[in-house]
């Protein structure tokens, strides 16, 4: 009895995997969010909601390019 409902848990394990939407690497459907408003902001270099620049900001320091709307360098920790 144990035996079947554990090959019944399995069966019912295997069919959720099954029905699960895999990452398949395309990022192509994904938006970039605004920093400044939240808002999917379109693919150019402004927001198309806002207008607010998407551009990164080079930290002094080391060099890192950080999104817009940080406050410290991602990198090492210097204030921006």
């Amino acid at each position: 009895m144990q035996a079947t409902k554990a090959q019944v848990r399995v069966e019912q394990m295997r069919e959720h995997v099954k029905a699960q939407t895999l990452y398949d690497g395309d990022t192509q459907d994904r938006a970039t969010v605004c920093p400044t408003c939240g808002k999917p902001s379109g693919a150019g270099k402004f927001c198309q909601n806002c207008g607010a620049s998407l551009a990164f900001q080079e930290c002094a320091n080391c060099h890192h390019k950080n999104a817009m709307g940080v406050a410290f360098c991602g990198e090492c920790g210097t204030k921006l």
